[in-house]
């Protein structure tokens, strides 16, 4: 086997076991919006210059509670294109994404399969996740009860699958998101394709549409991992 595959082979047996608390990114760490932030031209380029496709937003005075939370949905930047900046809309007024909440101590099993289920490529971590996602089906900011901590991405799991970082974005000045590299090379692609039991595809999904597999995009040299997890034995 290639070092690649075994780190691979490793980071699968490794799913079981690893959780949530392992792999998730802190509140701090995370780029957020308020709720009342008017979208003027300004502050949509500005959001648009961090280079996420989904931002947390929270509610700027939760009752007794701070910022952190406050957290009531994401918004997909995507949105912001049908936004006319003359209207004075703040981002409440914008359709918010509501993902799935998950204990610190789910495995990472658990995650790949609750991201399948709701389609979504962001999880809530939340120390109480039944009470944040009550609140957050009720159209209500998640209550510091719930502790909410941070957050996964789709990415944060398959790089913790592949022991390695998927580098194909970075922060860079203004933290932009950039491409460096490709994903992941014709040796490495294959045995990622086995592992997950994915179905090859010749084009390109939409982004954030939500096609029931992860595509692997074949080029001469490269392979490229969008759209959403492949079907696979999740249901309980």
């Amino acid at each position: 086997l290639h070092n690649i595959e075994v780190k691979m082979v490793e980071g699968a047996l490794a799913m079981k076991t690893k959780v949530a608390l392992v792999i998730y990114t802190p509140m701090r760490k995370i780029f957020t919006v308020p709720s009342d932030l008017v979208l003027s031209k300004d502050n949509i380029s500005h959001i648009c210059s961090e280079g996420y496709n989904r931002i947390p937003v929270y509610d700027s005075n939760p009752e007794g509670g701070d910022r952190y939370g406050a957290i009531r949905g994401v918004l997909m930047t995507r949105q912001l294109i049908l936004v006319d900046c003359d209207d004075a809309r703040d981002v409440s007024s914008v359709s918010l994404q509501i993902p799935p909440c998950v204990s610190p101590l789910t495995n990472l099993i658990d995650l790949l399969c609750e991201v399948q289920r709701e389609q979504s490529h962001m999880i809530f971590v939340c120390s109480r996740p039944d009470v944040a996602k009550k609140a957050l089906e009720e159209g209500k900011a998640i209550p510091v009860e719930a502790g909410f901590m941070g957050l996964i991405t789709l990415e944060d799991i398959f790089r913790s699958l592949l022991h390695d970082k998927i580098q194909n974005e970075e922060k860079g000045q203004g933290r932009n998101l950039r491409r460096t590299r490709p994903l992941l090379t014709q040796r490495e692609a294959p045995a990622l394709q086995s592992l997950t039991k994915t179905k090859t595809k010749n084009e390109r999904p939409s982004r954030d549409g939500a096609p029931g597999y992860v595509s692997l995009l074949v080029s001469e040299s490269t392979m490229d991992i969008e759209g959403g997890i492949s079907p696979n034995p999740c249901s309980h």
